[in-house]
C-alpha cells in the first residue's frame, strides 16, 4: 500500500485510508498467537493441514 502513487487516483486514496486505519492495530509477537488460531493461516505455523 505504501507503493501506491498519487497518480493512481482512487487506489491511492483507498490505500491511504487503509494505512491510517492500520495505525490503530498494535503489533504483537508472533509467538503469542496460538498455532490453532485462524491468523496462523495467514502468517504460517498453523496446525491445520490442507484438505485433499
Amino acid at each position: 500500500m505504501e507503493e501506491v502513487q498519487p497518480s493512481d487516483g482512487r487506489a491511492y486514496t483507498i490505500a491511504q485510508r487503509l494505512l491510517e486505519l492500520l495505525w490503530f492495530v498494535k503489533p504483537i509477537d508472533e509467538n503469542a498467537i496460538p498455532n490453532n488460531s485462524i491468523l496462523r493461516e495467514f502468517i504460517g505455523g498453523s496446525i491445520f493441514k490442507e484438505a485433499l
